[in-house]
Formats: C-alpha cells, structure tokens, sequence
C-alpha cells in the first residue's frame, strides 16, 4: 500500500514540474499598482506559468512598442512567447495560442 501511494505522489508531483517547465513565461507589463493584474498572474502561476511583474508609469510606451491596436488595449499588457496578450486571457487560451 505504502508503494502505491508513493508511486502516486511521485506521478502527480513529476507532472507537475513537466506542466511548469512547459509554460512560457508571462511577462505583465502594469501601471503601479494593480491589484487585478497581480491576482491574475497568481491565477496564472497556479496553472504552471511562469510570471513577471513590470511596473511603468508609461503604458502607452509600451503599447506602441508592441503594436497593440486601440480597439483591443486594456489595463494591462503581457507579452507570452513574443506575442502581447490584452486583458485577463484564461491559461487554456494563453496555453493554445503560445503552441
């Protein structure tokens, strides 16, 4: 019994690093402070990304820089594999356009 519950933990415990190693890394560009965009990347570090934090005080900088539309900006800015990512995006969607 003692050897199926190790087998077990040492299943979920070396599927979880693979699923963190996978993920790329978020980088979440945020006016200072944002409550939102900090409990999102928790959000997404509970689902294996890998995240970090960049405070600007010049958001639309950075917009430009990464040619985000006006129609599509939101508070915040990621960048996720060279591609920006406006808004609150779900892991599964990041996850998907990142493959």
């Amino acid at each position: 019994m003692l050897r199926q519950i190790l087998l077990c933990l040492f299943f979920v415990t070396s599927t979880g690093l693979l699923a963190a190693e996978e993920a790329p890394l978020v980088e979440i560009y945020m006016p200072s402070p944002c409550l939102a965009c900090i409990d999102w990347g928790s959000y997404l570090t509970d689902k294996g990304f890998k995240v970090s934090y960049k405070e600007t005080a010049d958001m639309d900088a950075v917009k430009r820089r990464l040619k985000v539309p006006k129609d599509v900006e939101s508070v915040h800015t990621a960048v996720v594999g060279g591609y920006f990512v406006e808004g609150h995006a779900y892991a599964e969607d990041i996850r998907e356009a990142a493959a």
